[in-house]
């Protein structure tokens, strides 16, 4: 079986193509033929990398990094196409909602023979807004794209709470506001918006902020940190989860879905609205030893659901499903 997996350029985003290389080199360690695909453009109609793709020889097209409308231009192709989220569409309105919905959503999916989503609250949504024949869309998980060692020893001198994106969807705002007059150091994945910087300085808190950082620093960050804060209001998975827990770090995170089944039942959920809930599930953490590993073992053994080695036997099983479907 020879397998292509379709990711978008480089210069896009790096979190989707971390996952599918580290899936990529266990279908090879599993005897599976794969190989990855980068498009070199970043335009809605990339026509060298189409040119490109139709003519490579493939058994399956999986494309998995945010570029689905590259379904629509492959030709008489076993096509899986990959959805991790569909809360931007969720967020347009007018004429560009239809043309997204249109172009990145329903189009693609036609020309696919299976779709997978990541979370089965996102595979819910799908079904919600989009027509189609449904038996041919199903739940996928992935794994992180970082190999993160579990760390058991804290710095105990200064309590480090890490939060990772600074998107409105990831709720820095709220955790700013819940940390007043709390004794930590906020660190901060992602570029600072002016009103969250604001509000730093407003309330005296202390706080690192990196950006464009290496997979090694992100993986010491999470093997430091004392506490992730990942209270999003909506994720299409919510892989920062995960690797906290990897890391051995207690998460803190939104009792909504997804994020409390990928949490599986280790992280403390709040509500992401309520400033205080965060604040007195922070307050709960920092208070109690015995809490904080009580966390750190239950989500190490949440991970195993999400290792690269479960994530891609579900993989195979599917790309097996498809040939014996459409050969």
């Amino acid at each position: 079986m020879k397998v292509l997996i379709i990711l978008r350029s480089s210069n896009s985003g790096h979190s989707i193509e971390l996952v599918y290389k580290r899936i990529c080199d266990q279908l090879n360690i599993s005897g599976i033929n794969a190989s990855i695909y980068t498009l070199k453009s970043n335009s809605f109609f990339p026509i060298r990398d189409i040119i490109k793709l139709n003519k490579t020889d493939a058994d399956i097209y999986h494309i998995s990094g945010d570029v689905n409308f590259i379904a629509t231009f492959l030709l008489k192709k076993n096509i899986i196409l990959t959805i991790h989220d569909i809360g931007r569409y969720l967020e347009l309105s007018g004429l560009k909602k239809i043309l997204y919905k249109w172009y990145w959503i329903s189009l693609p999916i036609s020309f696919s023979k299976y779709i997978f989503s990541s979370s089965e609250h996102t595979q819910k949504r799908i079904k919600m807004h989009f027509s189609f024949n449904q038996k041919k869309i199903l739940h996928v998980p992935v794994c992180s794209g970082l190999d993160i060692k579990t760390t058991t020893k804290k710095d105990s001198k200064v309590f480090k709470i890490l939060h990772i994106g600074t998107s409105a969807n990831k709720n820095l705002t709220n955790v700013i506001r819940s940390l007043s007059n709390i004794n930590c150091t906020l660190i901060i994945v992602g570029k600072i918006l002016p009103k969250d910087s604001d509000l730093l300085e407003k309330h005296h808190i202390d706080f690192k902020n990196y950006i464009n950082i290496s997979n090694k620093k992100i993986i010491s960050l999470y093997q430091d940190a004392n506490l992730l804060t990942f209270p999003s209001f909506h994720e299409g998975f919510g892989l920062p989860i995960i690797e906290a827990q990897m890391a051995g770090t207690p998460v803190i995170t939104s009792k909504i879905s997804p994020m409390k089944e990928v949490s599986g039942n280790a992280a403390h959920l709040v509500d992401p609205n309520s400033v205080s809930d965060i604040r007195n599930g922070i307050l709960k953490i920092i208070d109690s030893s015995a809490l904080q590993n009580k966390m750190r073992e239950e989500g190490l053994k949440n991970t195993e659901r999400y290792s690269v080695k479960i994530v891609t036997v579900k993989h195979i099983e599917l790309y097996r499903k498809t040939l014996e479907k459409f050969i």
